[in-house]
């Protein structure tokens, strides 16, 4: 006779099988960001639109590591911008040497585009916890 379990949880029919199903997920997202408000404009005139995609964990996990090193630190998210740009079928068209042009930029235009990737990724920057004046730390005590 066969065990019959008790407390097993019902499985939906749509769980995977097999780990290819997951390899062959197709998870990439994208975002289209008007760039306008920068001026940027298309060699017509029109306003410029970038469009950038989702990176692989792969990627996050090269950028994260990045971040440590001071050096590399300062220009980690220009490279993680360069790779995002894609083309309007989604190819990827940013290229190392990119990063060197894309550097002087508009700072306020790129930290713009940075952001949008970064939160396309899911990735939340805290920033710096404001030092307190010497009247702040006496009105705390």
């Amino acid at each position: 006779m066969a065990e019959v379990l008790e407390n097993v949880m019902p499985v939906e029919d749509d769980v995977i099988e097999s780990m290819d199903a997951i390899r062959a997920a197709d998870d990439v997202e994208f975002k289209t960001v008007d760039m306008s408000q920068f001026g940027w404009k298309t060699p017509k005139g029109s306003a410029m639109k970038i469009r950038i995609a989702s990176l692989s964990a792969e990627d996050i996990i090269r950028w994260q590591e990045t971040r440590d090193e001071p050096k590399a630190k300062r220009n980690s998210g220009i490279r993680i911008l360069v790779k995002s740009i894609v083309d309007k079928k989604g190819n990827r068209i940013g290229k190392d040497e990119d990063f060197n042009w894309f550097s002087k930029k508009s700072y306020k235009a790129v930290d713009h585009l940075v952001m949008e990737v970064l939160k396309l990724n899911g990735l939340v920057i805290v920033p710096d916890k404001k030092p307190e004046s010497d009247v702040e730390k006496a009105k705390n005590d």
